[in-house]
């Protein structure tokens, strides 16, 4: 099993937020990662009005989450849950 990390809107550095649990998760044998997403800056595209929004956002996750067979359990927060529930 495996924990996707998803942030909420307005975060450049998304891993930041889940690094502290995604170390206590990793002693124990646990993989995680926290997808970058593009509306907010994480992928260097502007971040302007014309720039990536909720649909790039939901194609980050739902490329991770579809780059493994193995089951995972995502954990998000704030926008991150309207990201999730279209991605899944």
């Amino acid at each position: 099993m495996r924990i996707v990390f998803v942030h909420g809107a307005c975060v450049k550095d998304g891993s930041w937020w889940w690094h502290r649990t995604a170390e206590l998760l990793a002693e124990r044998g646990v993989a995680s990662e926290a997808p970058a997403l593009p509306s907010c800056g994480e992928t260097g595209e502007p971040t302007d009005a014309a720039g990536p929004g909720l649909a790039a956002d939901v194609a980050a996750v739902r490329q991770v989450l579809t780059a493994s067979d193995e089951p995972a359990v995502v954990v998000a927060h704030s926008y991150g849950g309207i990201v999730t529930a279209e991605a899944a």
